[in-house]
């Protein structure tokens, strides 16, 4: 009990700040796909069912707050291709197989805004934006560097109050 309330704070402030802080952030900044980097944590981390639940329901609450709206389509796929390789290929908890996972989510999620963006292109006769394969650059790059830090955070994190809070 004590973890779901803990993974529902985390869970809250993580959209307070993908939703008010990160898109009043600068051009490369403004990129930065915290819900993915915090669900991958999660996913890795506490398991599946409550990394898939906070993938699926945070990219649920940026496409209602439109702040990603053309998003959502993306989210869920790159949420289940994540979760199928969290259990099969990226089993462990190194920081290779969270950066793995990421690499993996991160491309399967541009390709499939590449593909969206095709569609559109060719069926609509809508222009490509300008700035689209810029942008997926600044959010792989930002994905990577995100599950990094986040990575030596949880840990450093864990360790300390294994050494503060328990008794021997």
């Amino acid at each position: 009990m004590r973890e779901a309330i803990y993974l529902a704070l985390g869970f809250a402030s993580t959209m307070f700040v993908a939703l008010g802080v990160i898109p009043s952030l600068p051009f490369p900044l403004m990129y930065t796909p915290l819900v993915l980097i915090t669900g991958l944590l999660v996913l890795q981390r506490e398991g599946v069912g409550p990394g898939i639940a906070w993938l699926l329901l945070g990219s649920l609450l940026l496409s209602i707050d439109h702040v990603a709206p053309r998003m959502l389509i993306p989210s869920i796929i790159a949420t289940l291709v994540a979760a199928i390789f969290a259990n099969r290929v990226f089993a462990t908890r190194s920081v290779y197989a969270l950066m793995g996972l990421g690499l993996i989510t991160g491309l399967t999620f541009s390709l499939v805004v590449l593909l969206g963006a095709l569609f559109s292109v060719i069926f609509l006769a809508t222009p490509l934006p300008t700035t689209l394969l810029l942008s997926l650059l600044a959010f792989f790059l930002l994905l990577q560097l995100g599950l990094y830090l986040g990575f030596l955070a949880v840990t450093s994190l864990r360790s300390w109050t294994l050494r503060t809070f328990v008794v021997r």
